[in-house]
């Protein structure tokens, strides 16, 4: 498990935030102490279950569930097309605590660190797309899930949006890049996606590297080595190129960078192509 997304670690930069923000205090859980403090410094307010410990499921039908869908989707209205139907509610929470219940299973401590980060998930519907995670929203997981998805499908999903949420929150509190958005957009700067597999702004492929490799981990622990073995691909041909680039990176950020080189297994026989690993992890 990388260091950052670490529970322990996780709830260590909670807390920072929570005591910068002033919103710790004794008998208050460290999580909601971070959900109140996110609330504090970000614009929208968003839904959170202070007594369960569980993530809330927000359909977009307050007024602060239509503002937060405005905000991820980049739309001015919120309506029926947008919108997940009230039939689907149901099918919804089903599907995320059997999805949350699986990464217990089979990896105890990215569902700990998920409880920890993600106050809720918020349904809406965009096509081209499964879902998000935002820096300037955390503490709010966007998904856009098809009929099709599975239980590993919503594990997969639920562990790829908490890393990100867990390196956002790294790098508020600990900052992991030397370079600006500006410097990291740069097309000398840029790195093909262990995800996407196109070349993107460095920060984002970095980003994805990370969840590349967790998600390899996911299913390793799954049984699955064909599709860890796609994650592994993807890392094999980005963590060269940010190490390439690791002077846009603070003392922190190279020890994430380092961490994912060392854990990055050897490459098997047969390896699959890049043609093949993109069309694997196409629609994450």
């Amino acid at each position: 498990m990388l260091e950052f997304f670490a529970p322990e670690t996780v709830a260590a930069n909670a807390a920072v935030l929570a005591r910068a923000v002033g919103t710790a205090r004794d008998g208050l859980s460290s999580r909601v102490a971070y959900f109140e403090a996110l609330e504090r410094i970000q614009p929208r307010r968003f839904a959170f279950d202070a007594e369960s410990g569980e993530p809330a499921l927000d359909f977009g039908r307050s007024p602060e569930g239509e503002a937060l869908i405005r905000h991820f989707l980049g739309v001015d209205d919120v309506d029926a097309s947008v919108g997940f139907p009230e039939v689907d509610d149901a099918r919804l929470r089903d599907a995320i605590v059997e999805g949350i219940d699986l990464l217990e299973q089979v990896y105890p401590q990215g569902a700990e660190s998920a409880r920890l980060l993600v106050g809720s998930f918020l349904f809406a519907r965009q096509a081209g797309s499964g879902g998000a995670s935002l820096g300037d929203q955390l503490g709010v997981v966007w998904l856009n899930p098809p009929t099709r998805w599975g239980t590993v499908d919503y594990a997969e999903a639920i562990l790829h949006e908490s890393v990100h949420q867990a390196l956002f929150l790294h790098e508020m509190i600990n900052r992991v890049y030397v370079a600006g958005i500006e410097q990291m957009e740069l097309e000398e700067s840029r790195v093909v996606s262990a995800v996407r597999r196109e070349r993107r702004p460095f920060d984002a492929s970095f980003h994805a590297a990370c969840v590349a490799v967790e998600l390899r981990t996911l299913y390793a622990k799954l049984g699955n080595g064909q599709r860890a073995e796609v994650f592994a691909a993807g890392l094999r041909q980005t963590l060269p190129e940010l190490a390439h680039r690791r002077h846009l990176l603070t003392d922190v950020g190279a020890a994430v960078l380092d961490q994912m080189i060392e854990e990055l297994p050897p490459s098997p026989e047969g390896e699959p192509t890049s043609d093949t690993a993109a069309s694997l992890v196409a629609g994450l």
